[in-house]
């Protein structure tokens, strides 16, 4: 099997109380109540990581994109260190002055940041407003393509308050994009990444996933369970979990939430052990026990792990997304970028205001300029208002994700307004379902559509049936599980005769082989000595005891232990590579495809279960088929 290279995005939400998944985004309303608690931040606390405005500072050389690639009309995505490319409080991409009332601002981002000067679809960016001169919202949308108030990306309350909200923004005439603030103030930009017109490719294209939680200081997963701590960092595995692969993965994308902050400050993410320092940028902004929430896609770095740092100290949360791919695996069209112009997909608020624990569909495909067939997921900006109590709105597939599991977007009080941004997998029918725990209006704005299969958005035929359910707890006993018997020519010894290239050579009383020639499927290596190869199970023993098998009785057991069409000969290495991991953890450097559905026909063929984590990998790796 080939490597499975993926990058995904990760967006950090801090929270005061509960959380959830979900972004959004809208206008702010008049009728809205001031809480007068409110403290405002004064700084964003983003800095100039000193870049330049000038063409390309900090950007890694890329391919150049042909004509095939703009006729594709899809695009890759390239990370980038994050780089400040406007700030009106000091000139920076737009004049020196606070953007008034009803102001726009427009700011040049190709050939900016390290963002090329052509061949660039759209760019990732952190938009911040701060020191607003009043309540309003803000609406990034492509220069000469779009209309004022016809979506929006981010919302405040009150005079003073800073809010940052991650942006997928297309790109307009001349490269530009242009900032629309309904209720003034200064504004801030800091690009992440650019998608590039791209066809077919390895690098830069998005596997969406079922959202789920991989970390959370308040219990202890994926961290110690202790608020992080003031001006110090933590460690989060990304890799290997919530159905990110092992490898082949250069980004991920997370809703990070930050709750019960102490004092007013701010958090970063950012690739682990690599060149950015902490509280040289920052993804989201929170004021003292709030709960905020933003989208974050950030890159992998030493070991698939991300750094998140407090400036105050805070608990921390994050939902994975789902992930971009590398370099290393096979040229691909699915899990590419097509941006549209922001369009307003859902408003609530035209019709009966959704109650406590509603779920609201949507179905994007054929809507906005998406395609009614092949895509598997669509940049939102979701936006709760008017709730009846504090709560939180969560974003996920239809029929694919668990209600409560992730989150999007927090809510703190009745009357509020926040928005957030969500890359959205596409669940049964292409569609995608909004979940909010207290009753309140729903909007949500698509900027863009990721390619996927011709059934996109449901699940691959090879998973269809397939049980989902958690692993048993119930102590595995290799005992109960024998192989190899250790009879003449057991299952395992014959696994090695049928894999052998030529005539295998077997020892004198014929029960076990002694020489021949191996291809480690799953490698790619050959390898002549029978000492560098093993039998081992597609579908390891330990999975299948904690996928059902541990109430089977001792006859099954064995039957499965020693199916010889349920075991591969690989080397050594692979083996213990591979271990006991799922596909969630772990797949191979060739053929992921044929790995996939051979792990699934033998969970059908055994009505073994699966995890969500795991289905959604293998989903992943059939994808790329």
């Amino acid at each position: 099997m080939r490597r499975v290279t993926s990058c995904l995005a990760l967006s950090v939400l801090l929270v005061a109380g509960l959380a959830g998944p979900g972004l959004a985004e809208e206008p702010v309303l008049e009728d809205i109540e001031v809480p007068t608690d409110f403290v405002p931040i004064d700084d964003p606390f983003v800095l100039d990581p000193g870049a330049t405005d000038g063409g390309g500072a900090g950007a890694t050389e890329q391919p150049a994109v042909t004509e095939a690639d703009v006729a594709a009309g899809t695009s890759r995505f390239v990370p980038l260190p994050p780089t400040r490319v406007l700030d009106t409080r000091e000139g920076k991409g737009a004049p020196k002055a606070i953007v008034p009332p009803k102001g726009s601002v427009v700011l040049q981002v190709t050939g900016a940041g390290g963002v090329p000067a052509t061949g660039v679809r759209a760019v990732v960016l952190n938009v911040t407003l701060t020191s607003a001169t009043g309540p309003g919202f803000v609406q990034v949308y492509p220069t000469g393509q779009g209309v004022e108030g016809a979506s929006s990306n981010l919302n405040v309350l009150t005079r003073g308050q800073t809010v940052p909200v991650l942006v997928t923004a297309p790109v307009g005439d001349g490269g530009r994009i242009t900032l629309y603030t309904h209720g003034g103030g200064h504004l801030l930009a800091d690009v992440s990444g650019y998608f590039l017109a791209s066809g077919e490719t390895a690098a830069g294209r998005y596997r969406p996933l079922t959202p789920a939680r991989i970390l959370d200081t308040r219990t202890g997963v994926g961290a110690p369970k202790a608020m992080v701590g003031k001006g110090s960092a933590i460690t989060v595995q990304v890799t290997g979990r919530g159905g990110v692969p092992g490898s082949g993965v250069s980004a991920v994308a997370l809703n990070v939430t930050a709750t019960g902050a102490p004092a007013s400050g701010f958090v970063q993410v950012m690739p682990s052990a690599g060149s950015t320092a902490a509280g040289s940028s920052s993804n989201l902004n929170v004021v003292a026990r709030q709960t905020v929430a933003n989208l974050v896609v950030v890159p992998v770095g030493d070991g698939g792990a991300v750094d998140v740092y407090s400036s105050s100290g805070t608990h921390v949360l994050a939902d994975v997304a789902g992930w971009f791919t590398d370099d290393s695996g096979t040229p691909s069209g699915t899990g590419l970028f097509v941006p549209v112009t922001p369009e307003r997909l859902l408003d609530t608020r035209s019709g009966t205001k959704p109650g406590d624990g509603a779920q609201v569909p949507l179905s994007p495909r054929g809507k906005a300029g998406i395609p009614a067939d092949g895509v598997s997921a669509v940049v939102l900006t979701v936006t709760a208002t008017s709730p009846v109590a504090g709560g939180f709105v969560q974003v996920l597939p239809t029929g694919q994700g668990t209600v409560g599991g992730s989150s999007n977007l927090n809510l703190e009080r009745v009357g509020q307004t926040v928005a957030n941004a969500a890359l959205a997998t596409l669940g049964d029918g292409g569609g995608v379902t909004l979940y909010t725990l207290r009753s309140a209006h729903l909007l949500a704005d698509v900027a863009g559509w990721f390619t996927g299969g011709s059934t996109s958005g449901e699940l691959p035929p090879e998973l269809q049936g397939l049980r989902v359910a958690e692993r048993s707890t119930t102590p595995y006993d290799p005992a109960a599980w024998p192989f190899p018997t250790g009879s003449c020519l057991d299952t395992a010894e014959q696994a090695l005769a049928d894999a052998d290239v030529f005539e295998p050579t077997l020892s004198d009383d014929g029960c076990s082989v002694v020489d021949g020639l191996w291809r480690d499927p799953w490698a790619g290596t050959q390898h002549s000595a029978v000492e560098e190869v093993r039998a081992v199970h597609v579908v390891p023993l330990p999975n299948a005891h904690a996928s059902g098998g541990d109430t089977w009785d001792a006859a099954k057991r064995e039957q499965f232990a020693n199916v010889v069409d349920q075991l591969e000969v690989v080397s050594n290495g692979t083996a213990a590579a591979r271990a006991d991991r799922a596909p969630e953890a772990w797949l191979p450097t060739v053929d992921s495809c044929g790995y996939a559905r051979e792990w699934a026909a033998l969970k059908k063929a055994w009505d073994l279960s699966v995890t969500t984590a795991e289905r959604d990998a293998l989903a992943a790796a059939l994808a790329g088929c």
